[in-house]
Parts: C-alpha cells; structure tokens; sequence
C-alpha cells in the first residue's frame, strides 16, 4: 500500500459504514427553524396582552376562538370581545364589552387606529360622566399608550325586548318617530359642553371646517359642489362633470350651484349667532351607529361609535353636521326623516327659536344629501346600476329640494 492511498475508515458498530448524502438546497430549507413574519409575532403578542388584560380586569370567561379569530383577520382594527367580569359588590360575575385597537401592518393605518380609538373612548367617556347623552356605562380604560396597552370596559347592549342593534337597509324601517324625538334630543345633548373638557380630550377631537364657523361650512359646501364625478347608470362618461351640473338634471332645479350657496348665504346672520360656547359632533351618525333597547334593560335610543367625534365653536353647524347624517343615511324611512326635521324644528320652536330650528334642518339636508350624492355619482355602472343603489340615490337626491322648503322657498321658481 502506498503512503498516498486512503486508510479505510472503521466502520460503526452495528452496521457497515455508507456515505451519508448531500441534503439538496430544497430540504435544507425544510431543516431550516421557520423564521416568523414580524408583524405575525407582533400580532401574537397583541393576543397574550389582550388576554392578561382580560385576565387582570377579572374577567372569568371569554371566547378566546373569537379572539384568535379577530387576530387573524388583517383587516380588522379592533378587538372586541363580551365576557363575564367579577366586580365589587356583586354577588356573580356580570356580563360586560371589551374592547382594545390591535396592531395595524400599514405606519399610517396603525397610528389612524390608534387616535380613533383615543378619541373615541375619551369622548365616550366624558359623555358619560357629564351629560344626558344616552350611551353604554364605561367603567375602566386606558386611553394614553404611556401607560400601557389602550382598552377600555364598558357596559353590554341589551336590548330586552327591543329591536337591537340596526345592522342592514332593512333595519333602518324599524326606526319611528319616537326614535326621531329621541334623537333630536341626544344631538342636543351633545351642545354647551363649556365644562368639563380637559386638553387630553380636546387635541384629540376632530376639527372638521364644515362644522366650525360659517367660512368652513361655504368652503365645504362648495368643494362638495364641485366634486368631479362621472354620473351614476348609463350613459356615464369617465369625462367628469362638476356634481352640481348632476344634480341640476336629477332635481331640475335650474342654476343648482347659485341657488344652493344663495341658499347658505341667506343664513349667514343665523349661523354667525351660533358662533359661541363649545359643542361635541358625533360626526358620524347614522342608523347602524344606534341602539334601540326595550327602555329598560337599556336606554330606547342610543349612540354608539364616537370614532369620529369632533368639537365645534358653532351650536348650529354642530346640529346641522349629526342631523343631516342621521338624515341622509335613513333612506329606506320617509316617515322617519320626515319626523327627524319636525322634531328638530319643535324643539327649538318650544323656545321661541324655530329660525334656528328651520335653519338646522336646512343645512343638515342641502349639505349631508348633497355629500351622499357625491358618492353615488361616482360609483362605477356595475355598482350604480344595481336596484339597490338606483332606489338609494333617487331617495337621497329627491329630498334635497327640501332644504329651499323648510324655509318656505321654492328652488324651481
């Protein structure tokens, strides 16, 4: 043998040596620990905080197969979750929401997650301790990420034997005007909030032009106005048109643009008196942000979803913003709407102001009728033409002469 050759190995015991072989590029990868998505482990620590908060406000039971459910779904922003809650001075465990932002993938859409649910639980919360305003108790929060995770533990909806809450089109037909009575008054309830706000509150409130002073609301009202759109059902053309020429055919009311700033302007004086004290804005009223109860095991009509609440200098503009929302977005109800601007005018009629209350209902219809128009003057021909949205355009367009009729004006004359 010579010194070159290869001395053979001895083989193991128990078998004969072989040469084990090359793993390829693909099983290597398969041998390889499984590095996780980042925001996937950001995700599942959200859940191990959300259930250590749920374990630490001494709640017992809760559906943790909804939770891990909420997780997985990458378009959801909040958590929200019912369980059983030992408290102080009960006997058995009570029924209570939670609720809590999760992270969001997107910078933007996690910081917006984040101020949304800031704002709406402080407003929910001063709302509740300083006003009439009917809306599900709050018992604990945190609303200052310094201080650890956002949440806060609220009171359930229960609606016994009343209606719940609105979730469809066909629901919005269950509102009656009682329910208008009753909303008219809580949108009141939101005006003359002069006490009580603290500057955590107030930087975090939405400040919307339309609703601050009347220079806001004429700039809102012409943008709206002038809103390119492509024209709803057929024929469309992708050549937009101002929405006033639009709506100008829909109503056939001649001159829409002139008449409807002419309309604003006649009211200038009114809502420049309005500019006084510090007033709350739901700022995103509609029926599926109500709750209807039985009137005892909870309130027969409440407000819920604060996310867009804002703050105004102007009572009228305040009004007018949740009034024509609610309004508007109840198109399936005339005898609703319709009871919606007879209660407004009477509340204020009771005291010696219906101006005010004419005033309110006009610029609630012409500026939230026109606003919902916009959109569906811009929805694509397979969306616009379906009957759905016909029915849904045609009802928000026709009503927009009643804000010249409120005030006893005639828009066609």
């Amino acid at each position: 043998m010579s010194e070159t050759s290869e001395i053979p190995q001895s083989p193991p015991e128990g078998g004969i040596a072989t040469e084990k072989p090359v793993p390829t590029a693909a099983e290597q990868k398969k041998q390889e620990p499984e590095e996780k998505d980042p925001f996937k482990l950001e995700i599942e620590g959200a859940g191990d905080e959300i259930r250590e908060l749920l374990k630490r406000e001494n709640f017992i039971a809760h559906d943790n197969d909804d939770l891990i459910r909420q997780l997985e779904d990458p378009n959801r922003r909040f958590a929200t979750l019912v369980g059983f809650r030992r408290e102080e001075g009960r006997e058995l465990p009570v029924k209570r929401f939670f609720k809590g932002p999760l992270p969001q993938q997107d910078p933007e859409r996690d910081e917006k997650t984040r101020l949304a649910f800031q704002r709406q639980t402080l407003a929910h919360y001063y709302l509740d301790m300083h006003t009439e305003v009917p809306l599900a108790e709050i018992f604990e929060f945190n609303a200052d990420p310094s201080k650890g995770p956002m949440y806060a533990v609220m009171a359930t909806y229960e609606e016994g034997s009343g209606i719940g809450f609105l979730r469809g089109y066909e629901d919005i037909g269950k509102l009656t005007p009682k329910h208008a009575r009753l909303a008219v008054r809580a949108i009141r309830g939101l005006a003359h909030q002069e006490n009580g706000i603290t500057p955590e509150l107030a930087e975090v409130l939405d400040k919307r032009p339309a609703y601050q002073d009347f220079e806001g609301f004429e700039g809102n009202m012409t943008a709206i106005l002038d809103k390119p759109v492509i024209g709803a059902g057929k024929p469309h053309s992708e050549d937009k048109r101002p929405l006033h020429k639009i709506l100008e055919e829909r109503t056939r009311i001649g001159g829409f643009r002139e008449k409807a700033l002419s309309l604003v302007a006649c009211l200038k004086t009114t809502i420049e008196e309005g500019q006084k004290g510090i007033h709350l804005v739901h700022g995103d009223l509609a029926p599926n942000n109500l709750f209807l109860g039985d009137g005892i095991k909870a309130e027969e009509l409440m407000f819920l979803d604060f996310e867009w609440a804002g703050i105004s200098g102007n009572q009228i503009l305040a009004e007018a913003y949740d009034f024509g929302n609610l309004r508007a977005r109840s198109w399936t109800n005339e005898e609703f709407r319709d009871s919606l601007d007879k209660e407004m005018i009477e509340s204020y009629a009771s005291e010696g102001r219906e101006d005010i209350g004419r005033a309110i209902v006009t610029l609630g219809i012409l500026r939230s009728h026109m606003n919902l128009a916009g959109f569906f003057e811009n929805y694509p021909p397979e969306k616009s033409e379906q009957q759905i949205q016909i029915e849904r355009r045609e009802a928000t367009e026709k009503d927009i002469a009643k804000a010249w009729e409120v005030l006893g004006l005639n828009p066609k004359a």
